[in-house]
């Protein structure tokens, strides 16, 4: 091996080594000190499924589910003005990974 082959082998190594090294993952955590001490309390392994069958059951729980925002409704209630949310929810590890593609979570397809 040459000396100019040696060193350019040398600089792909090395900045392959120094792209990889922003590559990450790392639990998912709220940037708002509110969003941190909610999601702390939170529980994230009950499913939609689970409160379905027995929606009481969670009543008193904080729980986190990630999804799709699909539709969202303002309008007046007896108590006030109010909002209705149909989110898709989709299964979610909680991590934020940070690699080559740009996005950093991923949501299951379905």
């Amino acid at each position: 091996m040459t000396k100019n082959t040696f060193i350019a082998s040398l600089l792909v190594v090395t900045t392959g080594l120094a792209a990889c090294a922003t590559y990450s993952s790392r639990p998912y955590a709220p940037s708002s000190p509110a969003g941190q001490e909610v999601y702390k309390k939170a529980r994230k392994n009950i499913y939609p499924q689970q409160v379905k069958q027995n929606p009481t059951r969670y009543s008193d729980d904080t729980i986190a589910w990630a999804g799709i925002v699909k539709h969202v409704e303002l309008f007046q209630s007896d108590y006030g003005p109010a909002v209705r949310v149909l989110i898709e929810h989709r299964y979610f590890d909680w991590i934020k990974d940070r690699g080559a593609q740009p996005e950093v979570y991923f949501l299951s397809p379905i």
